[in-house]
């Protein structure tokens, strides 16, 4: 349980016959409250990692974004 909570990734598949859209809108869940958050991926700007605020409890958690044939999101807590 306590891995889930330090580190959850989640893999958006897209359909093959689909063509990847610009922007992609994920749903995550956060590695500090473990609620659910939005947030909208640019798919543009290739492979990606940051740090963003949780809307929910404002922890920093960092973002990383790898575009392949699928878009790979994961969400970490920030290291300390």
């Amino acid at each position: 349980m306590a891995a889930s909570l330090l580190f959850q990734k989640l893999v958006v598949l897209l359909m093959q016959e689909k063509m990847m859209n610009p922007l992609e809108t994920v749903d995550l869940v956060c590695p500090y409250c473990s609620e659910t958050f939005s947030l909208t991926v640019d798919c543009s700007g290739g492979d990606q990692e940051y740090t963003e605020d949780c809307s929910v409890c404002c922890a920093p958690v960092s973002i990383r974004v790898v575009i392949g044939r699928a878009l790979e999101v994961s969400v970490e807590r920030e290291s300390d």
